[in-house]
């Protein structure tokens, strides 16, 4: 882990000994169907859920897109 002041971040050891985010952000293209992602003019949605609870609904959604306003 490496401590930047703000954040926390968890790093990883390569195979050829580089340090690299554990985690990365994925921003969805031509594949965001197929990765669970509806599609609507350019704004990407998606539902998250529990993984300890089985819920009729998703527990959030996840917005990637221009804002309108």
């Amino acid at each position: 882990m490496t401590t930047t002041g703000l954040y926390d971040l968890v790093t990883s050891e390569g195979d050829d000994g580089t340090r690299h985010p554990a985690e990365q952000l994925w921003t969805p293209g031509e594949d965001a169907v197929e990765n669970g992602f509806i599609v609507h003019r350019g704004m990407h949605v998606t539902g998250i859920d529990d993984p300890a609870d089985d819920h009729l609904y998703p527990v959030g959604f996840v917005f990637l897109g221009k804002s309108a306003c």
